[in-house]
């Protein structure tokens, strides 16, 4: 883009405010068969979206999952991961079986090509759970404001033995939000911090 001296000066004298996308990680968690998982999710902003996906720490071959079809949700086997988020201490929805958050969620909220390039990156099944109508869009359409929620978790109900874990299999989560990049005399900053 190109400016002229007048606009220049203008631009770098006057106060800028960009809505930005930003992304939080909780860190991987581990995943017990027979068991299940409650992943607390340490996150703030306003967030429009929750992404997960199971993974292992086998040293041989990185990008093993949890096997053909049994990821979270991700075949006939993996249906069975009842899945839940908490909000102190309610309950967003009633549990879900894994394949509403890995093919419905992307089904209502996501553009086909999102839907067809998310189900499955990197062989790992992706699973989703927005609160914005359109979270594709940079316009806000809906959010859940983690700044003012104290406790919060993802349940993933028993695994059940029909998962082959054999090797220590993770779940990472992640959390796409809300801020705003101010830009004054030159320098930049974030609105809102942790």
């Amino acid at each position: 883009m190109y400016l002229d001296t007048e606009e220049r000066k203008r631009f770098a004298q006057m106060s800028h405010e960009y809505l930005i996308d930003q992304l939080q990680f909780t860190g991987s968690e581990p995943l017990v068969k027979n068991s299940s998982a409650k992943i607390r999710l340490n996150f703030n902003h306003p967030v429009k979206e929750l992404i997960w996906y199971s993974k292992t720490k086998n040293l041989t071959n990185p990008n093993t999952t949890l096997g053909s079809g049994q990821e979270l949700g991700g075949g006939a086997e993996g249906a069975d991961a009842n899945i839940t988020l908490t909000l102190n201490g309610h309950d967003r929805f009633e549990p879900r079986e894994g394949r509403y958050f890995t093919v419905l969620q992307k089904y209502y909220h996501h553009s086909a090509d999102a839907r067809q390039f998310s189900y499955a990156v990197n062989g790992k099944f992706v699973g989703v759970y927005s609160f914005a109508l359109r979270p594709e869009e940079h316009q806000p359409s809906g959010t859940c404001n983690f700044s003012r929620i104290d406790n919060a978790t993802l349940s993933i109900g028993d695994t059940g033995p029909n998962y082959n874990i054999s090797l220590p299999y993770f779940i990472d989560v992640f959390a796409i939000n809300y801020n705003v990049l101010r830009v004054v005399s030159g320098m930049g900053g974030l609105a809102y911090s942790n």
